[in-house]
This record gives structure tokens, C-alpha cells and sequence, in this order.
């Protein structure tokens, strides 16, 4: 029932996606989002490399593009 979830490549993120919880995951330069990437209905990612450089309004951002599915 989250509106949400926002995390790295991690398992609770993959199993956010796959409950089908709109998910945005984060990835820096260590994983590739092509091969990692977590699946599900409504996810998307976001990679900035350095991860330091990543802002909260570009995280903002890709998450205002997921929708949950009618």
C-alpha cells in the first residue's frame, strides 16, 4: 500500500518492484541498471555517477513519472 519505494540495488528493492509498489531504484557507477535493474509493473531507475552527484530533485523527478496501474 506504499504511494512508493525508493532504494539501491538491493533485495527489499527487488521485492518492492516485483510486489508491484511503484519503485525507482538508484544506481551509482558499481552495477549496471540494464542487468540489475529490478522488475516489476510500475519501476523505473535512475544512475548518476559520481552517486554523489545525484540530487533530490532528479530522484523528485523520475519518481513523479511512475503511476501506478489503474
Amino acid at each position: 500500500r506504499a504511494e512508493a519505494a525508493i532504494g539501491n540495488d538491493t533485495g527489499p528493492t527487488h521485492l518492492a518492484a516485483a510486489a508491484g509498489c511503484p519503485t525507482l531504484t538508484v544506481f551509482g557507477g558499481d552495477s549496471d541498471p540494464a542487468l540489475a535493474a529490478p522488475r516489476g509493473p510500475v519501476s523505473a531507475w535512475v544512475r548518476q555517477v559520481p552517486l554523489s552527484a545525484l540530487t533530490v530533485e532528479q530522484v523528485l523527478a523520475k519518481l513523479a513519472t511512475l503511476k501506478r496501474p489503474a
